[in-house]
């Protein structure tokens, strides 16, 4: 059985918190959420937000910001179907992971390093390819 298979939306964002990703979220391209991890609310205008810098072909400025579940992002890179982020407030770290149907957005906290939490995103963002979404 595949390691990413779910039942339901919320599985997958368990699975991230397995892996180590405290606060994640899965969103239709449409921006409206389809799962989230408790305390990481990021509004349907704030996914908007992003996917549209992903579907934008400008380069992404050094002062451009994000505001995701209330907190500000900034140092954002794009590199293809993914984007880094940084928190403003502390610098933590985050990924956004866009798919054909879903964006994926996982963000650190103290305890995970940061090539754990990219690792964990992209993997399911491959999962997610795979299958279509």
């Amino acid at each position: 059985m595949n390691k990413w298979y779910n039942s339901s939306w919320y599985g997958y964002i368990d699975r991230l918190s397995v892996l180590g990703v405290k606060h994640s979220s899965i969103h239709g391209l449409d921006g409206r959420p389809w799962a989230e991890s408790a305390g990481f609310t990021v509004s349907s205008e704030e996914a908007l937000a992003l996917i549209r810098i992903f579907t934008n072909s400008k380069e992404i400025e050094a002062n451009d910001i994000v505001v995701l579940s209330n907190e500000r992002y900034g140092g954002l890179k794009k590199q293809d179907d993914k984007m880094l982020l940084f928190k403003t407030k502390d610098q933590l770290p985050g990924i956004a992971y866009k798919t054909k149907q879903v964006l994926i957005i996982g963000v650190c906290e103290q305890e995970i390093q940061a090539g754990t939490l990219y690792n964990a995103v992209s993997q399911m963002g491959g999962h997610f390819d795979e299958c279509g979404y």
